[in-house]
């Protein structure tokens, strides 16, 4: 089961920083109530809108701690928690399972060539996970035109692998995702950000 989990979950988490610009990015913006609303195809064709909301946050240590609902359905099918500060974005837990180690969904400031991986196993199963940084780019979604900065994220889980293509934007965070692995694949694009209050 935690083999799919991994396969399945989404870096839909970012808080920005950049060394050079006073005005820090935000790749992500976890204050509360902030919502995003997809729309998800599969190469089967299946449609449907998949919604991220954060539901709390607080501060522990000195870092930003968020819950993050997803939900595709009516009820929650998804909860996520993470942890952020200047220096990344870490996913702690996955449901009820806990990240020993967390996974480092986004390390600051976001620079073309900027690469980082986690290895990790998953009972016998050896998991790689990495990350690699590209040249920002423009792109179209049903929420607008952005100039985005990709992601490209690879799950490799035994000799299985999963590869995400993630589009951030400042001040709205994940724009676009477009996932491929084994038996298919899915493009997930913005069809709204709504900021909390």
């Amino acid at each position: 089961m935690r083999l799919l989990l991994v396969l399945f979950s989404t870096a839909t988490c970012g808080l920005g920083s950049a060394a050079d610009d006073p005005k820090k990015p935000n790749y992500y913006p976890l204050t509360k109530g902030n919502k995003w609303e997809y729309a998800v195809t599969h190469v089967n064709a299946e449609k449907y809108t998949r919604v991220v909301e954060v539901s709390d946050t607080g501060v522990k240590d000195g870092k930003l701690i968020a819950t993050v609902k997803s939900w595709r359905y009516p009820g929650i099918n998804s909860i996520y928690s993470y942890r952020a500060d200047d220096t990344g974005v870490e996913e702690l837990s996955f449901g009820e399972i806990n990240n020993d180690p967390p996974i480092p969904r986004l390390k600051f400031p976001l620079k073309k060539g900027d690469k980082w991986s986690l290895k990790i196993r998953i009972d016998v199963t050896p998991v790689e996970l990495t990350w690699a940084v590209g040249e920002p780019t423009e792109i179209i979604v049903p929420a607008g035109k952005y100039k985005a900065i990709p992601v490209v994220y690879v799950e490799n889980v035994g000799k299985l692998q999963v590869t995400n293509t993630l589009h951030y934007v400042d001040g709205i965070g994940l724009v676009r995702r477009e996932a491929r692995f084994l038996f298919g694949g899915l493009t997930e694009q913005l069809k709204t950000f709504t900021p909390g209050k």
